[in-house]
């Protein structure tokens, strides 16, 4: 869906090209062992997945650090980050 301007003079209308901006996500170290930086952009939100798709812990947006609880076992993690429509997903392992 591309947005679009009218002229109001009558010369027609013109397609204004608007990219979205590029979502990002890093987590370091990976894989980790006690807690894991994770970085993504200030108004996303961070949701952290099991490999089962169990949600084990959300957070907000920016540089957060993820401390998993005693009670999450060793694994693979999938951490998403989201922002309106879009979304990007990293793996991340964590080993006790």
């Amino acid at each position: 869906h591309t947005p679009v301007e009218v002229d109001c003079s009558g010369h027609g209308i013109q397609e204004r090209k608007s990219l979205p901006a590029s979502l990002s996500i890093s987590a370091y170290p990976n894989p980790f062992n006690s807690a894991v930086s994770i970085t993504a952009p200030a108004d996303a939100e961070i949701e952290i997945f099991d490999i089962n798709g169990r949600n084990v812990a959300t957070l907000d947006g920016g540089e957060q650090v993820w401390r998993p609880e005693a009670s999450i076992g060793s694994g693979v993690y999938l951490v998403r980050a989201k922002v309106g429509e879009q979304s990007i997903t990293k793996r991340v392992v964590y080993l006790k």
